[in-house]
């Protein structure tokens, strides 16, 4: 199961929150911790219950894998996951 939002950072660090958060609620948490800025190297994706790091792509097929029930009837746009699918 899908059970938080996150970013890995370009040394590895995974950042997250919990539901029901957004990837800019995360943004704007990481700043507030300090980060200075948040770019294009940064990966955005989800953390499964498991605290496994999966990417956008990755997190699509794994709430099909595991049937989690989803939000949205869209799903996914070019196989990515997005949040308000999830929560």
């Amino acid at each position: 199961m899908i059970t938080a939002v996150a970013i890995r950072d370009p040394e590895g660090r995974v950042h997250s929150l919990p539901k029901p958060n957004r990837p800019s609620d995360l943004i704007k948490h990481m700043i507030h911790q300090g980060v200075r800025k948040v770019s294009s190297q940064y990966e955005q994706g989800f953390l499964t219950e498991d605290g496994r790091f999966l990417n956008r792509f990755d997190a699509a097929k794994h709430v099909v894998l595991v049937q989690q029930s989803l939000r949205s009837k869209t799903r996914s746009i070019h196989g990515l996951l997005f949040s308000e699918d999830v929560w």
